[in-house]
């Protein structure tokens, strides 16, 4: 506690079985820790987390206690200060050579041939384990998947509270190749769900992902290990309290993950389709990681030239083959949660949007042919339309103006970027591109012919294509 910077004056601690943070306000705050007699890392690592949360909660602005505007973001961000002490900090080389010295002195038979590389490779081994809270970086997520899994059934009513304790084993099994004894070692291990604490667990990746972005760009602004190797984390905790802990909960998520953590771009990015369940993905941990940031509202990095590029090839193609002539419709739906990496409807980003419009527009302009942007279903998935193109066809607009939450970021774009917008309720286009799943098939006209184009995602964002041809009744084909 004296090496993180916590004042022993407004933060207590005490034992319980389950490690915990309790804080009243920003003057008293408590932590806990469970003491192993034959793992001393156990505690140590128990102490510096809770005092991650702690630091927090002891960092909080004076005028915002007692308002709803205090203690953390999100939880997400709350762990992420526990997480990055705990892992990215305290299981550092620098870290343990600081520390290692007054260890000995602590424990001066049991440590007596051991050195502090040895030390630091001992708490940094990885190797799958039955307890979440003793889990290495390496499998640690694993943990924290078994649970996500058997929260989304109990949630959806597909998995009875009585058979837990089965499908846990089998998960455990599954993901980490490890048999489960008992119950105190499995489902019954954690106190989140007897509490009430339901969805909680992904909170601990998101925090390990977020404490990587800002340890990241604390390195980019100034020398991190070497205060760190003489035991002085004073430099990091100004950092965290200064772009992250002071602010509590006034900053916008979105803000504040622009601001002190950049972006997140996972190590690979999924290219299948995604479903409820979570099944098909390119990379099981970047999928994860992906839904539960579309969840918060974060996107992952944007390459905006690539999406322009890719947008106007989509359309280029589709216009080859479809053989529009000028007046025709050309529909588009656009979902820009599914580009930027996040699930439909939940992280819309008009700079996503843009840069499809970009891509599109300028290409039909030339031709002589209508855009009609498909809106979310908060519309009803209405359109967006030129004025003179809904008198060509005769379409009767409708008083609504899209936004990015209701309408979406692609009808956003449209209304701003015409002249005279005007919103219709349906339409029968002669083409269309689907980007992210947005169901443009009610739009097209009655035959409609799938397109298979050179690409089939924009951005994170699968893409699929229609044309559409007249009615073949009677005679030859």
């Amino acid at each position: 506690m004296e090496v993180l910077g916590l004042d022993r004056s407004h933060c207590a601690i005490g034992e319980t079985e389950h490690p915990f943070t309790l804080e009243f306000n920003n003057k008293d705050v408590r932590i806990t820790t469970n003491y192993a007699p034959d793992n001393v890392a156990s505690s140590m690592y128990s102490v510096i987390h809770e005092g991650g949360h702690a630091k927090y909660e002891l960092n909080i602005r004076d005028d915002v206690q007692y308002t709803c505007l205090s203690g953390g973001v999100s939880m997400g961000v709350h762990e992420s200060q526990s997480r990055l002490y705990e892992n990215l900090i305290g299981r550092s080389l620098p870290f343990i050579q600081a520390i290692f010295p007054r260890m000995r002195e602590f424990f001066p038979e049991q440590l007596s041939d051991v050195t502090a590389e040895q030390f630091y490779r001992a708490v940094n081994k990885a190797q799958p384990s039955l307890i979440r809270t003793e889990a290495d970086e390496l499998t640690y997520c694993l943990h924290i998947m078994v649970r996500y899994e058997i929260e989304k059934q109990l949630i959806g009513g597909t998995l009875a509270v009585a058979d837990v304790p089965a499908t846990w084993n089998r998960l455990y099994k599954e993901y980490l190749g490890v048999d489960v004894p008992d119950d105190k070692r499995g489902c019954l291990q954690d106190s989140h769900w007897s509490g009430g604490s339901f969805g909680y667990f992904p909170s601990y990746a998101l925090g390990s992902a977020y404490g990587a972005q800002m340890l990241r760009n604390m390195e980019r602004e100034f020398d991190v290990w070497g205060p760190v190797s003489r035991g002085d984390l004073s430099q990091v905790s100004a950092w965290l309290k200064d772009k992250v802990t002071s602010t509590a909960a006034c900053s916008p998520r979105r803000r504040w993950c622009a601001t002190p953590a950049g972006i997140l771009t996972p190590p690979c990015t999924p290219i299948t389709w995604r479903t409820s369940t979570v099944s098909s993905t390119n990379c099981n941990f970047c999928i994860f990681y992906s839904i539960l940031l579309s969840q918060e509202g974060f996107s992952m990095e944007l390459d905006l030239g690539a999406i322009t590029a890719q947008a106007r090839q989509a359309a280029a193609e589709l216009l080859e083959v479809a053989k529009l002539e000028e007046g025709d419709l050309f529909v588009v739906g656009c979902s820009s949660s599914e580009i930027a990496g996040g699930q439909i409807g939940h992280a819309s980003s008009l700079e996503a949007a843009q840069a499809v419009f970009a891509g599109i527009y300028p290409l039909l302009r030339e031709r002589g042919i209508w855009l009609a942007a498909q809106c979310c279903e908060h519309l009803n998935r209405a359109l967006i339309l030129e004025r003179d193109c809904a008198r060509q066809y005769g379409y009767d607009p409708v008083c609504v103006v899209p936004q990015p939450k209701a309408g979406g970021s692609f009808a956003t774009t449209a209304w701003r970027s015409f002249a005279a917008p005007v919103a219709v309720e349906h339409i029968r286009a002669h083409a269309g591109l689907d980007i992210g799943g947005t169901l443009i098939g009610m739009h097209l006209r009655d035959v409609a012919v799938p397109v298979r184009l050179s690409l089939d995602h924009i951005g994170q964002a699968i893409l699929l294509s229609a044309r559409t041809r007249p009615k073949l009744i009677g005679g030859s084909r």
